[in-house]
């Protein structure tokens, strides 16, 4: 309609904390994220964060990057609503991604931050993980029989 006026987003460029750490986006009023992918054997998660006090509350995973993989989605509402215009998924070109941030309804209460997790998997949740994948699911069994030498 008539009237409206646009103001230009803010942006932010980041890239992964260090593994155990945490980084405030500081897009209170919204804007776009840009951020590189995470590193070999890490996992690095874009959340909002709740928080009472000084305590974290709630997390609501909104996007996701590991083993320097292309950020992607995370399940659930926010993400949803997040990555509607985009197709259902971060907008990436090489090794980094784009994310329109809604801006926050209470940034007193509410924070963006990316957390970098060590992310590695022994040889039973690897092959877990691929039978969850590739069949209906796995069970003790089948993970004992891969394991058996041939």
């Amino acid at each position: 309609g008539g009237g409206d006026t646009c103001s230009p987003l803010s942006a932010v460029t980041l890239v992964c904390p260090s593994v155990g750490e945490s980084t405030d986006v500081n897009l209170d009023n919204g804007g776009i994220l840009t951020v590189s992918s995470s590193s070999e054997s890490t996992l690095c998660s874009l959340t909002k964060i709740r928080s009472e006090s000084t305590e974290d509350v709630q997390v609501i995973p909104i996007a996701r990057s590991y083993l320097a993989n292309p950020w992607e989605s995370a399940a659930g509402d926010m993400a949803i609503e997040i990555f509607k215009g985009s197709g259902g998924q971060p907008v990436c070109t090489g090794n980094s991604c784009t994310i329109n941030l809604p801006a926050l309804s209470d940034p007193v209460t509410f924070r963006y931050a990316l957390t970098t997790y060590s992310y590695d998997l022994n040889r039973t949740d690897e092959v877990a993980r691929f039978l969850e994948r590739s069949t209906f699911g796995t069970t003790p069994t089948d993970l004992a029989l891969h394991d058996t030498p041939a």
